[in-house]
């Protein structure tokens, strides 16, 4: 079939191929996060900015939400609030 030598040589070949691709996969991880820690990095400013102006916006339409789920219940308190006042006058 062969010599010992042979098969020997074949897997260091194989592990040796592995290794590599295996080192050429990790070393492609570590550029893109570095490339992609670097562009957040210079750009995070921007989007800061932009999340600040969003927030803004959506505060402003729940307390617009809140105003138009509340105002009925405000606007009955107030009606109560008149016809109880009008019956105590009634009353004496």
């Amino acid at each position: 079939m062969g010599s010992l030598e042979t098969w020997g040589a074949l897997a260091a070949t194989l592990l040796l191929i592995e290794c590599i691709i295996f080192n050429l996969i990790w070393l492609g991880l570590a550029f893109g996060l570095w490339k992609g820690s670097a562009w957040l990095r210079n750009n995070a400013q921007k989007g800061l900015v932009k999340v600040s102006e969003y927030l803004t916006l959506g505060q402003r339409y729940t307390r617009q939400g809140q105003s138009i789920v509340a105002s009925p219940f405000v606007r009955m308190r107030g009606r109560v609030a008149a016809w109880r006042a009008t019956r105590a006058r009634l009353r004496g």
